[in-house]
């Protein structure tokens, strides 16, 4: 979020206060109109994200090995879809320059 809010070429969609809201809405608008979108790993690599960024023509940047080796048989090769960035990049917003 730090990097993100200090870069002019970073749009950080800020979901706080909303809990409770369907957030779906706001989050695919701003996939929508995003070329990349941060899907770091939760409680497991796999999340919904992933699928709704590809879905939006949003590029998914992954931060796990593992996410690379989900869905083999609907996505084949991540590598063709996706960014892997190291979860401890200094410069995430650099990085995808």
């Amino acid at each position: 979020e730090r990097q993100c809010l200090a870069s002019p070429a970073c749009s950080f969609t800020d979901l706080d206060g909303m809990r409770g809201h369907t957030n779906t809405e706001i989050v695919m608008e701003a996939k929508l109109v995003s070329t990349f979108c941060l899907e770091p790993p939760g409680d497991t690599p796999s999340r919904k994200g992933l699928v709704d960024s590809i879905i939006a023509g949003c590029i998914p940047v992954l931060f796990s090995p593992l996410q690379t080796k989900l869905w083999p048989w609907h996505v084949g090769n991540w590598r063709d879809v996706s960014v892997l960035a190291s979860p401890s990049c200094p410069d995430i917003v650099a990085f995808l320059s």
